[in-house]
């Protein structure tokens, strides 16, 4: 059933050289699923980029946000959809692209 999704992460450009070529796939996506629950994107002329969730607190539908990570010096993104739109993962890369294009 589609519902109102929420998603708070920090991003960092990623120093890993393992990630595997990102494709829209089983093999990729179960690769990702192996990683601490981070998502890898390449944007801004093919750089990698790390997405880490950040423990905090949020109703889906509104209301207070709350979380204890300092985020002065990681830029960090926050994403609310309607999943019978987008994906987590749609939704997110657009957010990375809008961050460093």
């Amino acid at each position: 059933m589609s519902d109102m999704e929420f998603f708070y992460g920090k991003v960092r450009e990623s120093t890993r050289t393992d990630v595997p070529t990102i494709e829209d796939d089983d093999d990729y996506y179960d690769w990702e699923d192996q990683q601490d629950g981070k998502m890898y994107f390449r944007v801004n002329g093919g750089i990698l980029y790390e997405v880490t969730p950040v423990e905090c607190s949020m109703n889906e539908y509104g209301g207070t946000m709350t979380f204890s990570q300092d985020f002065r010096f990681t830029p960090h993104i926050m994403c609310h959809w309607y999943n019978g739109g987008a994906s987590k993962r749609e939704v997110i890369e657009e957010a990375v692209k809008d961050l460093f294009e």
